[in-house]
């Protein structure tokens, strides 16, 4: 079960007057869906049935049409032409323009996957309601935020308890405010934010040390390319990834709500 503003939707009516969890000013209030319908679809003709016959869940979240229209505008308009492909595995170049869109994309969905799970008591959601409404002001994820990109075989879940030595220098990671270690189809990522001067130097030297990796946030100078024979990583790295941000998490910061989406996965 979700706990907080987060629900597994079937049909969801629109409420007037309600006041928005994300900004906080009453207004008409309708369902945001965390992953696109499409997408989800997507996954569901191309890559079901799943194991034990689970489809990916429908997972919303209830805030206003203003705040719903505003995070549609910055980050959902070019979603399917960048998005199908790389959920698909195939071979992708990506500008730095198209890096910044994924980049972002990735970070709202992301910070949207813990506010929506959240109560306004837990630890963040304050925090994610403030990097939600700056990135709708911004249309680019906060200062301190890292997106990097890689494959992750759809069909083969690989050893599990992976080789994080080969994926974070130490098996550490830099002290964060939230992270999201998750696939959907073949694409992978990882986005974790907080302060600059921890994320940004401790990226770079995975950068130097990981080719697998790609990262898309803050966008390269070039154009970077990502092919599955080249940037795969299996089931157990991810998982073991996932761990190691666990680890260096906040004391008291919740499990992130985002793993209770995770396609593909219970």
């Amino acid at each position: 079960m979700l706990s907080g503003g987060a629900e597994v939707a079937t049909r969801g009516k629109s409420t007037p007057g309600a006041v928005c969890r994300l900004c906080d000013r009453p207004g008409y209030i309708t369902s945001e869906d965390i992953v696109p319908t499409w997408l989800r679809k997507h996954i569901i003709r191309t890559y079901g049935p799943f194991p034990g016959g689970q489809a990916p869940r429908r997972i919303k979240t209830r805030i206003c049409r203003s705040c719903n229209g505003g995070l549609g505008r910055r980050f959902e308009n070019f979603a399917p032409q960048l998005l199908r492909p790389l959920v698909d595995g195939e071979d992708v170049t990506l500008t730095p323009d198209q890096q910044s869109f994924v980049g972002g994309w990735i970070t709202k969905t992301s910070i949207m996957g813990n506010f929506a799970g959240a109560n306004p008591s837990d630890w963040g959601f304050d925090l994610s309601r403030s990097i939600l409404s700056v990135m709708m002001a911004s249309g680019h994820p906060p200062v301190g935020t890292s997106v990097r990109i890689a494959y992750c075989d759809v069909w083969d879940p690989g050893e599990r308890g992976g080789n994080i030595q080969t994926m974070l220098p130490g098996k550490k990671a830099p002290p964060h405010d939230f992270f999201a270690v998750t696939t959907l189809g073949y694409l992978a990522w990882e986005m974790v934010t907080g302060l600059a001067n921890y994320i940004y130097p401790f990226m770079d030297q995975t950068d130097r040390m990981n080719s697998k990796l790609v990262r898309i946030w803050p966008p390269r100078k070039s154009a970077i390319t990502l092919s599955r024979l080249n940037n795969s990583i299996d089931h157990g790295e991810k998982d073991a990834l996932r761990e190691a941000f666990m680890r260096a998490a906040k004391p008291g910061m919740p499990e992130p709500y985002i793993r209770k989406w995770v396609f593909g996965e219970t």
